[in-house]
């Protein structure tokens, strides 16, 4: 059976929201508008007619086809356009964090097996097999991803993984968790952040416009609060998450320690420097 195509006129914030899924899970979007077809058709529900802008076209894959007729022998599609705005309309209508457990239904499906039953699972990720066991997942306060926490076998230590980027993973029946150390694990999910932060510390001074970065502005991977003294702050971060949250402060932060921090910084901002001294 063919490809059928499918070309339909929906709302700004649906062409929007699938543009940017496209990008930002890194999907091509035929693979994208049919997933959202084979993962959200089962409980349809038709909705009120909105105002519609923008296309979308794309190809029903062959698979999709023999379901896309069943449902129209059955009479629940009564036109392309009214049904595909309307799934796309329930696709969009989620947080990404949700859209995102769509989209890579099966990996999340296993993954979520695993932690259920304590089991261990073997994933590809940036090209590498790892074995892990995962133990939660957990999405962060202005973050749309859905992070895994796990122990890693090829790491010999506990480790984030994104589920967006794991290419393929298979359950190990067989295989029971040996690493979980309930404490250690109920811990880090109350205090997750994606960088493992949690009981390291970094110490830092702000000038007037860094402190203003710091509680109003650059909000994103922001490191928690612990106290301030004698004008010094104490942050929760690892040396990577200060790194990446610190970059764009430039002389409106002094890292006071970790020391190794400290002199990555001095060497970042002497290396800036060099391109306009040239």
């Amino acid at each position: 059976m063919n490809e059928k195509k499918i070309k339909i006129s929906v709302p700004n914030y649906i062409f929007q929201t699938i543009k940017n899924d496209t990008e930002y899970f890194n999907i091509k979007k035929n693979n994208l508008c049919n997933t959202i077809f084979e993962r959200l058709t089962k409980n349809y529900e038709k909705i009120p007619k909105k105002k519609f802008t923008d296309k979308i076209q794309f190809n029903l894959n062959k698979s999709n086809r023999n379901k896309y007729d069943d449902l129209l022998g059955d009479e629940i599609i009564e036109t392309d356009s009214m049904f595909f705005r309307d799934i796309f309309d329930k696709y969009c209508s989620m947080p990404r964090y949700q859209r995102e457990k769509i989209l890579f239904k099966r990996h999340y499906e296993i993954i979520e097996d695993a932690i259920k039953n304590k089991l261990k699972v073997k994933i590809r990720y940036n090209g590498t097999l790892r074995l892990i066991e995962p133990y939660f997942f957990k999405n962060v306060k202005n973050e749309s991803t859905n992070y895994i926490f796990s122990y890693c076998y090829k790491r010999n230590d506990y480790a984030v993984y994104k589920l967006s980027k794991i290419e393929e993973a298979f359950l190990k029946i067989t295989q029971i968790q040996e690493r979980y150390e309930e404490k250690y694990v109920k811990t880090m999910e109350k205090n997750f952040d994606p960088f493992l932060s949690y009981g390291q510390k970094v110490k830092v001074r702000f000038t007037k416009q860094g402190k203003e970065l710091f509680d109003n502005i650059l909000i994103y991977n922001r490191p928690k609060f612990l106290e301030i003294k004698d004008d010094i702050y104490t942050l929760e971060a690892t040396e990577m998450a200060a790194k990446v949250y610190f970059r764009a402060f430039l002389k409106e932060v002094e890292i006071i320690e970790p020391l190794s921090l400290r002199n990555w910084m001095k060497k970042e901002l002497k290396s800036a420097l060099n391109y306009y001294l040239e």
